[in-house]
Order: C-alpha cells, then structure tokens, then sequence
C-alpha cells in the first residue's frame, strides 16, 4: 500500500477513481509512513482484496463470504432499534445472494426484509467506481423474493399490513436494480447496509418508528404537499429527527397549509445524515478491548449516559459478536484494563430472565469496577473477568409477558 517516489509522476496520467494513489495511500518520509489520502485506506484494502481473490480464481468464495459478514454483523444488531437479534441465511439465487425474514413488529403488522450482496462480475469494468453489472437480473431476483415474502406474510392469520425493506450489502460500487411498486397493504422501502446499521442504532428508535415515519410523509402528501428527499431514508429520518418528531417543518409552511387547495413541493435538507451520522458514532462509541483470552473484541456502549455520572460509574459496553452467538457478555473499560462479566445458564433457562439477570450484573459491575480500581491501585493490566453461572433460573408467576 506504499506509494514509491518513482512511480509519482504516473498520477498525472490516471484517472479519478483508478489511481495509484488511491491504490496505495501510503507515501515514505524518510522513516515515517504517511497516509497521505485518508479517504482511500478502506478502498485500497478493498481492491487488493478483491483482485487478490479474482485472479486466483476465489471470486465466488470470496461472494459466499461477503454474505456470511454480513450476516453474522446484522444477527448482532438490534434492527431498526428492535431488542430481538434476527438470522440470516444468503441463498443463491442466479448468482445474487439473498437472505429474506418476515418479522412481526405489532398485531398484524409485518416486515419483510429482503437482504442482497453484490456479485463481483463486472468488476474489471469499474473497479470500486463502477455498477453492478446486471441490473436487470438483479431486479428480476429482488422482484421474487419481495413477492414470496409478502405471499407467506398473507398467509399469517391477522395480517394487515406491511412494510417491505430491500437492504442492499455491497463492497463499494454503486448497485442500479429496479424494485415492486408499493400495493394496498405493503409499502416498499430501500436502504444501503451501513445506513440500515445507523437507523438501528438511533437513541429512542423502535421498530414501529418507521411506520409512524412513512404515515407522516403520507399525510403531508394528502394535504397536498409533494415531499422530495432525494438522499434517502435514513436522511427523511434525519429530518424528521432534527424537527422533533415531525416531517413538516410547521412555522414555515403556509397558513393555509392542509385546508384544502394547498399544492407545493416540500424539500428535505440533503445534508441531514451527516449529523444523524456524527449522534449515533459518538453515542455507540465502538471500542476495541482485550479479553482474557487474549482477543480483541468489538464492544459498543451499552448505557448512553455513563459519562454523565462521572467516577461513580464506569461506562458499560457490550460485545455484539457474542450476542450474534446467543452468549451475554459485557465490560467496563477503565483506561487501564477490561472488567468483563460473562453469564451462563443452563439451554432450557427462560431467556427473558437470563437477560435481566445479565443486565443487573452490568449495573453492578460499572458500579464497582471505580471502588475497585480505587482500591487496588497495583493490579496487573490485564483484563478481568467475572463467570457467573446460574444453576436455575425460573420465570416468575408474576412476570410479566415480554412484548
């Protein structure tokens, strides 16, 4: 990825997007490396990849596991701000993997998730710049499965309606496809993976958010309003974020706005999801941490409002690999080490009451890891770990149902 001082003068004769700069973003000065194009670190490794691969003839395996990331990362992410963690499962279907679940998000209301990868056909053409290279079969693929999913959603008794959402997971280059028009019962929605990953992890958001979002646009339509918002989902939700909760901006809209005879085109900020963006990074605050086995984990914090409570509290994170997996883990990092707390029970344990119990040990842990620390100043750094195993656990007679 280092750029050498003989091959500089070449720049001048390439073009945007297929570089060598962006192919090797790293320059040598002297004994330092510099990045000296930052926004290109990810493509590079990207394409290096990707080529690798190709020219070794593992396209299709390197396909097969594309979806599998991005399966295992979406079981471990609460969708569109839901507690459950849903499975997926890439089916090949003419060469496009596709992984579709119907999830019930209230009485008779349904989503029908239909996740895609992108194929690396094509990929001599435009590299990390260019297009899928088929379009119309990726409609085509995307076309059945939305259908077959709002076909077994009809089938449950009670439904009423529901909201399909085609999630596209690619490497890099833009995808063109074509999607169902919305029907009587279901409206038809499209988001990129990394923006799907962003609405999910919003403070305050529901799965049901989404349906009061899309019956608010539809009610500033029906009084005669055409709504633009040409950046897509997440930036209408960054709208209507940045006005509390409402999609029309009520103090400029005209007087006579919603009494009948008003017509206009109603403009969304194009700029929205950068700060929406900003909010969930800084909230999630993704850390990388040592556990006792000796591996980095990804840990994202759990309890928002840690820093507020200063030394009396220790911000609590959690391991969203493990909870892809079905396992409870969680850690303080205290600047010097990793406190983890790991729950186990037995497989026939109420999972409503193991969770509860795994969420009072984390509020106990970021409570005593500063009296800890304070108290045991010499410590090795070195993670530490509490395993706490639970013989039985039972659910109450007076639990409430879990909604």
């Amino acid at each position: 990825f280092v750029l050498e001082v003989a091959n500089w003068s070449r720049l001048g004769g390439d073009s945007l997007g297929h570089t060598a700069l962006e192919r090797r973003p790293l320059v040598r000065v002297g004994r330092d490396l510099l990045l000296l194009l930052p926004t290109a670190a990810s493509s590079a490794i990207r394409r290096y990849i990707i080529e690798e691969c190709i020219a070794a003839g593992y396209a299709e395996a390197l396909e097969r596991a594309l979806g599998r990331e991005y399966g295992h990362f979406f079981a471990g992410l609460p969708l569109l701000g839901g507690k459950g963690r849903i499975p997926l499962r890439f089916q090949n279907l003419e060469s496009v993997r596709v992984a579709q679940v119907i999830q019930r998000v209230d009485e008779g209301r349904y989503y029908n998730w239909v996740f895609h990868t992108d194929t690396f056909e094509g990929y001599d053409d435009g590299g990390v710049v260019g297009f899928n290279s088929d379009p119309a079969r990726l409609a085509r693929v995307l076309n059945g499965a939305v259908m077959r999913g709002q076909r077994e959603a009809a089938t449950i008794p009670g439904f009423q309606s529901g909201i399909t959402i085609v999630v596209s997971c690619g490497w890099g280059r833009g995808l063109v496809t074509s999607l169902p028009i919305a029907s009587a019962n279901w409206r038809v929605q499209s988001i990129n993976a990394a923006d799907l990953e962003t609405l999910s992890l919003l403070p305050d958001r529901k799965p049901l958010s989404l349906w009061r979002t899309l019956a608010s646009v539809e009610a500033v339509r029906r009084a005669g309003m055409k709504l633009r918002c040409p950046n897509g989902l997440l930036n209408l939700v960054a709208w209507e974020h940045s006005l509390g909760g409402s999609i029309a901006p009520h103090a400029e809209l005209p007087v006579d706005f919603g009494h009948g005879g008003t017509t206009g085109v109603l403009m969304v900020p194009q700029n929205g999801l950068l700060a929406l963006r900003l909010e969930v990074v800084e909230a999630e605050d993704a850390q990388m941490a040592k556990d006792g086995a000796g591996q980095h984990v990804l840990m994202r914090r759990r309890e928002r409002s840690a820093f507020k409570e200063g030394a009396r509290r220790a911000a609590l994170y959690e391991s969203w690999s493990d909870a892809a997996e079905g396992r409870l883990r969680a850690a303080c990092l205290s600047g010097k080490r990793a406190w983890w707390i790991k729950v186990n029970a037995a497989e026939d344990a109420p999972t409503r009451i193991l969770f509860e119990q795994w969420e009072m040990l984390g509020t106990w842990l970021a409570h005593a890891v500063p009296v800890l620390e304070a108290a045991f100043p010499n410590l090795p750094l070195k993670p530490v770990t509490w395993e706490v195993q639970f013989a039985v656990l039972r659910e109450s007679a007076h639990a409430e149902e879990e909604p």
